[in-house]
């Protein structure tokens, strides 16, 4: 047993906000570009790549909010999907299974 609590208590206190966008087909050049430009924010935890798709881990979801949607504009990127991801209980349960393992 590593925690215990209510389900939407584990939500709240371990799982980040995630915004998840996809480019269109042929557009992940500049897409990868742009996301890896967004590592260096300071509301930016983490990022993510998988092809057409990125997740934006984020410490502010209001700026998140307004500055992602300008970033695209600004890069004149078009998106496919553009979304903000819930965690699911899976996330809390890889985190803190990660942060275990990764304790001596």
């Amino acid at each position: 047993l590593v925690v215990e609590a209510r389900q939407a208590d584990l939500l709240d206190r371990y799982t980040q906000p995630a915004f998840e966008l996809e480019c269109l087909p042929g557009d992940e050049p500049a897409f990868h570009a742009w996301l890896e430009a967004l590592r260096d924010l300071e509301w930016v935890a983490s990022v993510a790549v998988d092809g057409p798709v990125g997740r934006v881990l984020v410490r502010d979801v209001d700026v998140a909010r307004r500055a992602l949607l300008a970033g695209v504009v600004d890069a004149s990127l078009i998106l496919r999907r553009y979304e903000i991801v819930t965690p699911a209980l899976e996330d809390v349960f890889l985190q803190l299974v990660g942060r275990e393992e990764a304790i001596p």
